[in-house]
């Protein structure tokens, strides 16, 4: 492509994503800022995904922060779900207690958060 946008960078991050080739959707969003662009809340509901590690996540997580999209649902409900899954519900419970207002795709991430992990926690 002669112009690429977010939208095109975040094309190619959802379909390596989707197709479980983690590697390349997270090169893709390392292009994508080397590009000059910067992610949405679609680029990284999708890069996180492809994280195959706590340290990935993590870093993930504060790259979010910088760009101030962390207060979106849609990627604060997939932090929710990634921190779950790494065994992490301290983190996930954490996220979901920053948020200013929840929807029910964010209940159904702590939901299933706790429903994977035999941790119990106090909300």
């Amino acid at each position: 492509m002669p112009e690429r946008n977010v939208v095109s960078w975040t094309t190619m991050i959802a379909a390596f994503s989707n197709a479980r080739l983690d590697h390349q959707a997270m090169e893709f969003l390392i292009l994508m800022l080397r590009d000059g662009v910067q992610p949405n809340m679609f680029t990284y509901s999708s890069v996180l995904r492809a994280c195959k590690g706590l340290a990935t996540l993590r870093q993930i997580h504060c790259s979010i922060t910088k760009t101030g999209l962390d207060s979106d649902v849609f990627v604060r409900s997939a932090l929710v779900d990634n921190y779950s899954k790494w065994g992490e519900l301290p983190n996930a419970l954490t996220v979901f207690n920053e948020m200013e207002t929840s929807d029910l795709i964010v209940w159904n991430s702590v939901i299933g958060a706790f429903a994977q992990n035999t941790m119990e926690m106090k909300l």
